[in-house]
């Protein structure tokens, strides 16, 4: 609610009364209302997807005025914005410019902060009835005056380049303040304190301790607290950070990997039921660097949700495996010495060790050749492995893929395909290889799976 004394003096300035608010917030310099704000009002879209976060604004005193807290909402509406194009490009999608149509372009110190936070030029259309001008572009491919939405656009639609251009100045003291936002956006958005929902279950009617992070105590039969209450977003995700890794020490320690080559992702399940996502690890950092805070959280698209480095260059391929085998929880990659070489022929593994029937169930199959980058990688290894028994894939000219029912298992069967690679080469040096007959493949495997170990 804005004090009703600003609505009479609006008035006689002739403005909005958010054109009043706009003119007095911008008379201050950029951070002296001294706030920040999560503009969370009807949750995040966007990069959360969570419609249970709620507003917050940080910094307020009793000398702060409406016309501060106004600007602050402004920022936090570009803040989100620029955490959304830092999202993208994360994921290999740069964004390089905005062009801006709608109400937006009546609030010029709207339109130069958004040029300011995310640092990017803003051009605007040329038109002033954007939405009926869509429309008659629609319209006038639907009449065949144009072959396509392209080439229509292109022949109505004009746009006014670069209109607004970043302040380097301003951009630079934004950084600050958008530094505190991010923070904010983590802390409360991503798990680390679920305040926002524990409020709205209180206004609800659920009274739920805190220590429950947002989730209700199970009852047991003896009036007792259930022990096994769901673990908090944030706790399941550092022990999964932690588990992927200190599973990477298990690659070097079985010489599976050089330099930065290679890597683990897993799958992460949550208590509440929300969507799953993974982890993984960074591109390019070593090995003896590798610490569990680097490890990246993305989403089953690949995009990255958190971390401070770029996810590996096969993340759109375990996103891809992860979507369409929920059976699997891990994945890993390896460039090991053996396995690739027959990756390099497009030759399977035959299933000539009984070692390889127990743990594979049968040959180490080929994938196709793909290029990384995109998920294709991880289209080869779902078409190849499948409703097969087989947990590892050689991709040809490439190396080695291995899945499991947790990111351990994976790396266990990594570690076995290699074993079996070298072996099996070895014993081609030898003489012919001596085929073992299917139903005792079938029969190792049963028992190997379902009856050995403790």
């Amino acid at each position: 609610q804005v004090p009703g004394e600003y609505f009479p003096a609006a008035k006689s300035a002739g403005k909005s009364i958010h054109q009043h608010l706009t003119d007095l917030a911008f008379e201050e310099q950029v951070g002296e209302h001294g706030l920040v704000a999560l503009d969370w009002h009807s949750g995040n879209r966007s990069v959360l997807v969570d419609h249970e976060l709620s507003g917050l604004v940080l910094g307020a005193t009793l000398t702060t005025r409406p016309e501060q807290i106004y600007r602050a909402l402004l920022e936090a509406t570009a803040f989100g914005t620029r955490k959304i194009v830092e999202t993208f490009s994360a994921s290999g999608v740069p964004v390089n410019e905005f062009i801006v149509a709608g109400g937006l372009l009546k609030n010029q110190q709207l339109m130069q902060l958004y040029s300011d936070v995310t640092r990017l030029p803003l051009s605007t259309i040329a038109s002033e009835q954007g939405p009926a001008l869509g429309s008659a572009i629609h319209a006038a491919v639907a009449a065949g005056a144009y072959p396509d939405i392209r080439a229509a656009a292109e022949a109505m639609g004009k746009s006014n380049r670069g209109v607004y251009q970043p302040n380097e100045a301003a951009a630079a003291k934004y950084d600050f303040l958008y530094a505190e936002y991010d923070r904010l956006h983590d802390y409360f958005g991503r798990g680390e304190n679920d305040a926002m929902k524990r409020l709205k279950a209180i206004k609800r009617g659920e009274f739920v301790a805190s220590s429950d992070r947002g989730s209700r105590a199970g009852a047991t039969s003896n009036g007792g607290t259930n022990s096994t209450q769901p673990t908090s977003r944030a706790a399941t995700i550092a022990a999964t950070r932690k588990r992927v890794a200190d599973l990477h020490n298990e690659l070097v320690r079985n010489e599976l990997v050089v330099w930065t080559g290679g890597n683990i992702s897993e799958r992460i399940r949550f208590d509440d039921g929300s969507e799953d996502l993974m982890a993984i690890k960074p591109s390019g950092v070593s090995y003896d660097d590798l610490r569990a805070e680097d490890i990246v959280i993305c989403d089953l698209n690949g995009i990255v949700i958190n971390g401070a480095h770029k996810a590996s260059s096969d993340t759109n391929s375990h996103a891809y495996v992860y979507r369409n085998m929920p059976e699997v929880n891990g994945v890993v990659h390896t460039h090991s010495t053996y396995a690739t070489a027959w990756a390099a022929t497009g030759k399977e593994i035959p299933c000539v060790l009984t070692a390889m029937a127990d743990e594979f169930g049968g040959p180490i199959p080929v994938g196709p050749f793909a290029i990384i980058g995109d998920d294709t990688i991880g289209q080869g290894i779902v078409a190849t492995l499948k409703g097969k028994r087989s947990t590892a894939v050689l991709m040809q000219n490439h190396g080695v893929f291995t899945i499991g029912t947790s990111a351990k298992s994976a790396v266990k069967s990594a570690v076995m395909c290699e074993d079996v690679a070298r072996t099996v080469h070895l014993a081609q040096q030898l003489g012919p290889l001596i085929q073992i007959a299917q139903e005792q493949i079938d029969s190792l495997y049963n028992r190997y799976q379902n009856v050995y170990g403790q």
